[in-house]
């Protein structure tokens, strides 16, 4: 059995990238697949005008490692089975929609209001003031956090929480005309949680308490091993099978009551090494391990 992992041309030699990278073709290797690591320049999306065609017919699937979605959908659309799907992955991207979908299955996550979509800056109209008066009405009150709906590894976020009126319209302004959302902000308890879901099954979970401003990139964690309550697993599960995922890492905040939230779900989650290390347990080889029942139940379904 053979496969590309397909990952990011610009993060590709980053240590914290390419250390998992690492660890799904090892995983790979001891379960008899030949996973090659190729990026999104590697593999070109490049469209004539004719019905895409399998290239590589010896390739029996793509680990999509990455977030181009115009490219997940190519593969697709070329034949190749992929693990997560274009879709999946840009529900998970979209950070709006992710929360649109979650809520109207009743999926707890903290009150998310979309901010309008726009096209330019603008001063000629007072509709971010509007907006706000509106916006803050509808959850209840301040504090709130505004975030970007495309960003990763707390890029372009600004995670603190937002108590004025002014700071908030201030905020917006600067940002536009980015797609946004506004959310209630959860107090917490200084820590997240990560939980590994494969298959609609947990199979590893993390307890994150950050050193710094999580909303800055280069913020470290302190790690530990964390055996998730029933509903924090039930709410993990539910996620990644509503928002069509293959595998992902569903990240949960606990509320002022202890009750889970979804933060967010990663359809490429990383920390794979870090787990590893920390709790002894391999995600990477259960990734894998799903990936080949899966292509092998695909290939007696055509037999």
């Amino acid at each position: 059995m053979k496969g590309w992992l397909v990952v990011s041309e610009v993060l590709k030699d980053q240590q914290r990238f390419s250390k998992n990278h690492d660890l799904l073709i090892s995983s790979a290797k001891k379960q008899g697949i030949e996973l090659q690591k190729l990026t999104n320049v590697d593999v070109l999306c490049y469209c004539d005008g004719k019905r895409l065609t399998q290239s590589s017919p010896d390739i029996n699937f793509v680990l999509f490692y990455d977030k181009d979605i115009t490219l997940a959908l190519y593969l697709e659309l070329a034949g190749y089975r992929l693990f997560n799907s274009a879709k999946a992955i840009s529900l998970c991207d979209d950070k709006a929609l992710t929360a649109i979908i979650l809520s109207n299955k009743n999926i707890r996550i903290p009150k998310t209001i979309h901010v309008p979509k726009t096209y330019h800056k603008t001063d000629e109209h007072d509709w971010i003031g509007n907006f706000c008066t509106k916006a803050i009405d509808v959850l209840g009150g301040f504090p709130v956090i505004v975030k970007e709906c495309y960003g990763s590894f707390g890029e372009n976020q600004s995670l603190a929480r937002i108590n004025d009126f002014t700071l908030l319209t201030d905020d917006l302004n600067k940002r536009m005309p980015r797609s946004l959302i506004i959310q209630k902000y959860i107090e917490g308890n200084g820590y997240d949680l990560r939980i590994y879901v494969v298959g609609n099954e947990i199979v590893a979970a993390i307890k994150r308490r950050y050193v710094g401003d999580k909303a800055d990139v280069s913020c470290s964690c302190n790690i530990s091993l964390h055996e998730p309550s029933t509903s924090e697993a039930l709410l993990a599960v539910t996620a990644n099978l509503e928002l069509g995922l293959d595998f992902s890492g569903v990240d949960i905040l606990l509320d002022s009551n202890g009750d889970p939230l979804i933060c967010e779900v990663n359809s490429n989650a990383l920390l794979l090494t870090d787990v590893l290390e920390v709790t002894g347990i391999n995600v990477a080889d259960y990734m894998i391990r799903y990936i080949k029942n899966k292509i092998k139940e695909q290939e007696y379904d055509v037999e």
